[in-house]
């Protein structure tokens, strides 16, 4: 076995927005990781079945850049009224989260620095759920837990939560380079 040094998956890149970016895989100019994904997919689809030919194939790989590398992140502006919709719900989801668990002050800029998110971003969604104050001319996380209970109540259960901790620990124990 060998590292694996690829720092994105083979093929081009079609997509970037924000903590997405989507790659293209034709399976005729990549054919082992074309099989491998196959089977990878038949971990999650029992009904899937196996291609060794995938020569006729594109594939579609979705990665979510996460904030190891400390870099903070914003969607590619303009945003569709849909696509507003789903980060708003998204970042809506995380930051209640983070203010519920989080005792005592915490500014802006360190709530975006804990989750990839720009400031922008953060205020806005803040101010769209009325949790920004004014006080002494400056603006103010009002986080009383009965707000962020209710605010939490409404947008319901975020997407399946991920530990992302574990991906490297299996990584490092099976050390298979898809490629």
């Amino acid at each position: 076995m060998r590292k694996c040094d690829l720092k994105h998956p083979l093929g081009d890149e079609i997509y970037r927005s924000g903590i997405l970016s989507m790659f293209e895989v034709d399976g005729k100019k990549n054919k082992v990781y074309g099989q491998n994904l196959c089977y990878l997919a038949k971990l999650f689809l029992d009904h899937k079945t196996l291609y060794y030919d995938v020569n006729p194939f594109l594939f579609y790989v979705l990665c979510e850049c996460d904030n190891r590398e400390g870099k903070v992140c914003t969607p590619e502006r303009p945003l569709s009224d849909l696509g507003m919709l789903s980060y708003r719900g998204y970042w809506t989801y995380v930051l209640l989260d983070i203010l519920k668990k989080h005792k005592g002050n915490i500014s802006i800029k360190e709530v975006s620095d804990m989750i990839a998110i720009k400031a922008e971003d953060i205020l806005s969604t803040l101010q769209g759920l009325e949790l920004i104050q004014y006080r002494n001319g400056q603006q103010v996380i009002c986080a009383d837990p009965k707000v962020l209970d209710r605010h939490l109540k409404a947008v319901g259960r975020g997407g399946l939560e991920v530990e992302v901790g574990k991906f490297e620990i299996f990584r490092q124990k099976i050390g298979i380079c898809i490629s």
